[in-house]
């Protein structure tokens, strides 16, 4: 089992796992503009509508593809309740007990992240509001830049039982920064 508060602490990078938020993934399958936004009123968030585009606060909502969002940080309505607010087919799924949060920081934060992901991470390509899928050290993940981290942090999602690989990998991959 991986240690809860799990945290390496070095100069220029944090790295920490965060305890978990409510987090959910919400479908929309065709939908016009005036159901999305009946949608984001019981939401009580706005969902971007260009992928790999995140925004708001509590909750999180993180642009995974057209239709496709992940929703953290907040208690939301129940899915009869968030289906009712549209004709479009809408699926809300809790999906919190099965993902892992780890919160990268300081100006070391994107060149560790480039060691295994090959996504672009420089502020110019990913800027604040940015998120993306990728893999990293060979599974997937979502890569989320929020306003709160500074310029210089990330959050990274992924399914809750790699978190003992992620970390070992951060560990093995944060070496040189010893």
């Amino acid at each position: 089992m991986v240690e809860e508060n799990w945290r390496l602490d070095l100069k220029g990078l944090v790295i920490r796992r965060r305890s978990p938020r409510r987090t959910y993934v919400l479908r929309v399958r065709g939908a016009e503009e005036a159901q999305l936004a009946a949608l984001e009123a019981v939401l009580g968030a706005v969902l971007p509508r260009i992928s790999n585009r995140a925004g708001g606060d509590r909750p999180r909502v993180l642009a995974l593809a057209p239709g496709d969002w992940m929703l953290i940080g907040a208690d939301l309505p129940d899915q009869d309740r968030v289906a009712a607010a549209s004709t479009a087919l809408v699926d809300l799924a809790d999906v919190t007990d099965g993902r892992i949060a780890f919160e990268l920081s300081g100006p070391l934060a994107a060149d560790l992240l480039a060691k295994g992901a090959p996504v672009d991470l420089h502020e110019r390509a990913f800027p604040i509001g940015s998120c993306a899928q990728t893999r990293l050290a060979q599974i997937h993940v979502l890569i989320d830049r929020p306003a709160d981290a500074q310029g210089d942090g990330f959050v990274l999602y992924a399914d809750i039982s790699y978190a003992a690989h992620l970390i070992a990998w951060f560990d093995a991959a944060a070496a040189e920064y010893r």
